[in-house]
């Protein structure tokens, strides 16, 4: 089979057609999630904790710090879960139709192989961010000592040294949005794969990847903007509701950014309503950013390539 990056961009689309009941399975499924969130809000008390006023001395903030922290790593544990379970639900559904279920949703030995690659590629993520902050401190340093000494001391030299630093960290930064795009078409089958032959594959996507990377990059930029443009009209619609049902919305932060937010208002009937139902319709999401890799993928290897033999190895 071929790649075709604009049919795979656009590949959500397709599953949200067909299986209209699927995508809404999911949304149940998410509502069911954000009902737990709350629940472990409201036994932690979160609702009920002030967020400090501006000049508050640091025993006000360090006091709401604990029950943040234990929802944070709630999040970060259900987040992982809940994100596996979805992707290798929309991975089925390109990949291995012929496997139905209850909205294709199932917590099995393929969901724990995705945790175990999510959790390897977010470590080597965080190595490359380590690096990157490593090679800002030392390209700042490095720069400006440097053009403070061509300049010979004083303000001007001072000006030239800060105006080097900057542009040394603004061209590391630069070099890391590369890296990015670069890391993410080059383990973008990493995901698919490790789903497709059953077993954990982080650095063998390079080979399934080989030869395809720009039509690759366009398919995710395609999908990208597609994605980052309904998102902005979810999030217009959410706002729209929320203003509707009195609830706290991210304008309202910009808007009075010195006015701590009410915790207890996200926690009113209808905000909360607004909250649920949202994350009925954003299922959809799941489809439209996990089906593109997986559709690549198959375009590239076959859709029955884990009844072939090892291609790759």
């Amino acid at each position: 089979m071929a790649l075709k990056a604009v049919d795979a961009a656009f590949a959500g689309f397709g599953i949200i057609r067909r299986e209209p009941l699927t995508v809404a399975g999911w949304g149940l499924a998410s509502v069911l999630v954000g009902a737990v969130f709350v629940g472990a809000f409201m036994m932690m008390g979160v609702q009920k904790i002030e967020l400090p006023a501006a000049g508050a001395p640091p025993s006000a903030s360090l006091a709401m710090i604990g029950p943040f922290l234990r929802l944070g790593l709630i999040g970060l544990v259900v987040g992982l879960i809940t994100y596996s379970v979805g992707i290798c639900a929309v991975y089925r559904a390109i990949l291995r139709p012929e496997e139905k279920g209850w909205a294709r949703l199932r917590l099995g030995a393929d969901e724990f192989r995705m945790m175990g690659l999510m959790l390897i590629l977010w470590l080597l993520l965080l190595a490359a961010y380590i690096v990157l902050i490593i090679l800002m401190v030392i390209g700042a340093g490095v720069i400006g000592v440097a053009a403070f000494s061509a300049g010979g001391g004083g303000k001007e030299a001072s000006g030239s040294a800060i105006a080097g630093a900057a542009a040394a960290v603004m061209g590391v930064y630069l070099a890391f949005l590369v890296f990015i795009a670069w890391f993410g078409v080059t383990f973008s089958m990493a995901a698919p794969m490790t789903f497709d032959k059953r077993a954990l594959h982080v650095f063998r996507s390079w080979k399934v990847v080989k030869g395809h990377f720009w039509p690759l990059l366009g398919c995710f930029a395609l999908a990208t903007f597609v994605m980052f443009l309904i998102y902005m009209v979810f999030a217009g619609v959410q706002a729209a509701l929320m203003t509707a049902v009195g609830g706290p919305t991210m304008f309202s932060a910009l808007t009075h950014p010195q006015t701590p937010p009410n915790m207890a208002a996200y926690f009113a009937p209808g905000p909360l309503a607004v909250s649920l139902l949202l994350s009925f319709a954003s299922a959809g999401f799941y489809a439209i950013i996990f089906a593109p890799a997986a559709a690549a993928y198959r375009g590239i290897v076959g859709i029955s390539a884990s009844e072939q033999a090892e291609t790759f190895g």
